[in-house]
């Protein structure tokens, strides 16, 4: 998909086939990759059946942020299966599969398997076009995390004298909390660190922040691919 295609696409699969190790060279990131899978679950936070489920979702973030040990991936894919299997057909049992899959040993396969899960279990209850919306939105948060395969890593673009101590401490705060809801207040102070390009365009959102964001790895040194 040729780079002004994919910032403008809305289907998730065709975008994500872009990130896909075997196309990708050099890879994309592992962290990010189950992040997107992570992202996509916290914004259907409420529709999990219970806070088990979440709490595996926090597992697999935990894993792509280096807090967990990746090889308890398998047990809370084992723990997701049985739960899942006692719901039988229920609606939720779709909920179930997404947090299964966030704990898919494949980052690549968390990040497809999870999405499609939960627009499946949408359309199950409410529809196509709903399912639709979803996926749309699903899109925008391979954006909010990758910005554009197609250009470089923006820990390379980003000078270190934007990362004041005020900026890391904030930044922090947010990956801390999960709470993105004043990513905006990055603003002004990335302005008095000397930033004037597009960044601040995105940091100015008032949504769609989530944690991967390519703005905010970028200021903790987080890179987007394997070197």
């Amino acid at each position: 998909m040729p780079s002004a295609d994919w910032l403008h696409a809305s289907q998730f699969e065709a975008m994500l086939s872009d990130l896909r190790p075997a196309i990708a060279k050099p890879p994309f990131s592992e962290r990010k990759l189950r992040l997107v899978a992570v992202a996509c679950c916290r914004k259907m936070w409420h529709l999990f059946p219970n806070d088990a489920c979440r709490k595996v979702v926090v597992f697999a973030e935990q894993v792509a942020d280096g807090k967990s040990d990746p090889a308890d991936l398998i047990v809370h894919q084992r723990e997701m299966e049985k739960f899942g299997e006692e719901l039988g057909r229920h609606p939720a049992q779709f909920m179930v599969w997404a947090a299964r899959e966030c704990c898919n040993e494949s980052a690549w396969e968390a990040a497809q398997n999870t999405a499609q899960e939960l627009r499946d279990r949408l359309r199950k209850e409410r529809g196509d076009d709903v399912a639709r919306v979803e996926e749309i939105a699903q899109c925008q948060i391979l954006l909010e995390i990758f910005r554009s395969p197609f250009e470089g890593d923006p820990c390379d673009e980003f000078p270190s004298r934007w990362t004041t101590a005020e900026v890391r401490l904030l930044c922090e705060d947010f990956m801390q909390t999960n709470d993105f809801r004043e990513f905006n207040l990055m603003e002004e102070i990335l302005k008095r660190a000397g930033c004037t390009n597009d960044v601040l365009s995105h940091v100015r959102q008032k949504t769609g922040h989530v944690r991967g964001c390519w703005v905010l790895d970028a200021l903790l040194g987080h890179r987007m691919r394997v070197n």
